[in-house]
């Protein structure tokens, strides 16, 4: 069968088209159309962005009736805390016939784990698995298996940015962060490495930075997926981007503008992750929430 998956985030929304049977998955399309629903200062979705996402699904649209496939719609930390949900749940459903789910940290998570299980051999160690987006992080902590700790924390990478006055970087507003962070996740209690920990990391965040810190250093790769990023290569491509206008920064790495923006934010994000967890590196994950869905689906036959 052919099912199709659209996820709606903070940053953009992205579909995915796959064959699916009982024992695989084969993506056929991935589709991507940058979209920031909501500001982290708001709490309601301006007209002109409930438009935009009608234009993004009717796209979408499109694809599935060219695939002839199934599909479904979710959406997560911007929807999930917009005042005007209803309203743009019901627009949507009543304008294109869509339905949109409001899934919850939990479930993001759960599809998460179910996405690194099918592509890492998880049944042994220790791991500390992060997707990060842009209004919230999703981490889960492993041991032979086993969930010791799951959970969804509000911080993503539009939020950190949000965290820097007047959008201003240097030492000091990044040191500010970096730790007001590492305090964020002190309250919520996020895990730290046991002995050989492995952290593996997913989200359009972790793979610009990985693409980043890569093209910094001028090595050349064929395959993002199983990249592992140092946190010392991640310190110095910071100062190298830090005074850096978002232009110059797509120009230099290739980076994709509605990323550009967020470079300083997510480098700071994802080193203070690490810092805090105490690791040198994590291992850069092409997965994610879709795929997830995926391979619930594929289990569900």
């Amino acid at each position: 069968m052919k099912y199709a998956v659209i996820d709606i985030g903070s940053n953009s929304i992205k579909m995915s088209v796959a064959q699916i049977d009982k024992k695989k998955v084969v993506i056929e399309k991935v589709s991507k159309i940058p979209l920031r629903l909501l500001p982290s200062e708001a709490s309601q979705i301006e007209e002109e962005k409930i438009e935009q996402l009608i234009l993004a699904l009717i796209e979408f649209q499109r694809v599935i009736k060219k695939f002839d496939c199934s599909y479904r719609c979710f959406a997560t930390s911007s929807l999930r805390r917009a005042s005007n949900q209803k309203e743009v749940l019901d627009r949507v459903r009543n304008k294109i016939g869509i339905e949109i789910e409001i899934i919850s940290g939990d479930e993001e998570s759960r599809l998460v784990l179910m996405a690194h299980q099918a592509l890492f051999d998880l049944s042994k160690g220790h791991f500390l698995i992060f997707d990060i987006g842009g209004g919230s992080i999703e981490c889960i902590e492993l041991l032979d298996s086993k969930v010791l700790f799951q959970k969804s924390i509000e911080v993503g990478v539009l939020r950190v940015k949000q965290m820097f006055e007047n959008n201003e970087y240097n030492k000091e507003s990044v040191s500010r962060v970096f730790f007001g962070i590492q305090e964020i996740f002190k309250k919520v209690s996020i895990p730290k490495s046991k002995k050989n920990t492995k952290a593996l990391m997913s989200g359009g965040n972790p793979s610009a930075v990985a693409k980043m810190t890569l093209k910094f250093h001028q090595i050349h790769f064929k395959e993002m997926h199983g990249q592992d990023v140092y946190f010392g290569e991640m310190n110095k491509l910071l100062l190298s981007i830090i005074h850096k206008e978002p232009s110059k920064i797509t120009k230099t790495f290739d980076v994709k503008p509605h990323r550009a923006d967020l470079a300083v934010p997510a480098v700071v994000l994802l080193g203070a992750i690490l810092d805090y967890v105490d690791v040198d590196y994590y291992t850069l994950s092409k997965t994610g929430i879709r795929y997830g869905e995926m391979i619930r689906k594929m289990e569900s036959l």
